[in-house]
C-alpha cells in the first residue's frame, strides 16, 4: 500500500518520464506499442498526469481534449485514457487519488464534461461515472458470408 503524504500528481517532467509511464501502461494494460519514441512524439505531455510516490512512477493517465455537441454546440470534455497503475501500487487507493486530480483540474480549467472506455466499472463509479451506453461489434469470417449469382433471368 501506497503512503498518501509522499503522493505527487502532475505532468512528466520530460520525455523520459513519459516513456517510462508508456512502458508500465504496456505492462498493466496488456498492449505493445510499435515504438515508444512515436507514443511520447504523439502524445501531448501536458495532458498525461502522473502518480509518482516517494518521486518514483507509481501510474498515470492520459486526458485528451474533445467535445461533445449539445443542442447546436460544443461542450468541452476530457477523455480520460490509459488510466494504468504499476502493480506493486495497485489497491493502495493511487488509481482513485490519481482521477479525483484529474477530475478536480479539469473542473478548474473550466471542463464539464469528461468521459472513458473503462476495462472495469467501481473504480471510476467511485468517483462519479456511470454507464451511459454499450459498444457491440459482430465479427464474421468474410467467407462465410454467403456469395452467390443472384441476378434475375
Amino acid at each position: 500500500m501506497s503512503d498518501e503524504r509522499n503522493l505527487q500528481i502532475s505532468p512528466p517532467a520530460d520525455a523520459q518520464e513519459a516513456g517510462d509511464f508508456a512502458r508500465l501502461a504496456c505492462q498493466a494494460l496488456f498492449f505493445q506499442p510499435d515504438d515508444f519514441d512515436s507514443w511520447i512524439k504523439a502524445e501531448m505531455l501536458g495532458n498525461v498526469r502522473l502518480a509518482r510516490v516517494n518521486g518514483k512512477l507509481a501510474g498515470g493517465l492520459v486526458r485528451q481534449p474533445m467535445g461533445q455537441w449539445f443542442g447546436g454546440k460544443s461542450v468541452p470534455m476530457a477523455g480520460i485514457r490509459m488510466v494504468a497503475v504499476a502493480p506493486e501500487h495497485r489497491a493502495g487507493g493511487i488509481g482513485a487519488q490519481l482521477m479525483r486530480a484529474t477530475l478536480e483540474e479539469l473542473h478548474h480549467d473550466g471542463v464539464p464534461l469528461s468521459t472513458l472506455y473503462p476495462s472495469t466499472q467501481p473504480l471510476y463509479r467511485r468517483q462519479g461515472y456511470e454507464q451511459a451506453g454499450t459498444r457491440l461489434c459482430y465479427r464474421i469470417p468474410t467467407r462465410a458470408i454467403d456469395l452467390r449469382d443472384r441476378t434475375l433471368t
